[in-house]
């Protein structure tokens, strides 16, 4: 079974072209905090004093900020602590993969509206001003070789 399937890559495009990823991936990263949260201040007595406490800890750590004024000291926060690290790490990595993917996909649509326009690649004034300098660069090296 493929996991991302044709289907599934359309709606992940749709979704960051529409830019509503961005809220999701916040809201992910906000229920993994609480969800943490909630399970070292049940499952692991006396770790954390408050809940304000384990989800500042939880916060921290799926942040991957760690101030370190807050650490799980027993082994069973400690594995939870591992999951959220893990969640945190791709939620952040994601967050970068979707803007970099929208800039990319804005700038590509930019380039072939101007080259539409332009008609020929050799009439595009981006490439004639790098021309330009090209030509002033090679200009500036001959001297300085003389």
């Amino acid at each position: 079974m493929q996991f991302l399937t044709e289907r599934r890559l359309r709606r992940l495009n749709h979704a960051v072209v529409t830019g509503r990823i961005l809220p999701y991936l916040a809201a992910v990263m906000g229920l993994i905090t609480l969800l943490a949260a909630l399970a070292v201040r049940l499952l692991a007595r006396g770790e954390f004093t408050t809940f304000g406490e384990s989800v500042w800890w939880a916060a921290q750590t799926v942040t991957t900020v760690g101030y370190g004024d807050v650490i799980p000291q027993t082994p069973f926060s400690k594995v939870i602590a591992v999951f959220v690290m893990f969640f945190g790490i791709a939620a952040v990595s994601l967050t970068t993969a979707v803007v970099t993917a929208a800039v990319m996909t804005f700038s590509q649509r930019r380039l072939s509206t101007l080259q539409e326009e332009v008609g020929d690649v050799d009439e595009d004034p981006y490439m004639a001003a790098f021309e330009r300098i090209e030509t002033r660069l090679d200009a500036i090296e001959r001297r300085l070789a003389e």
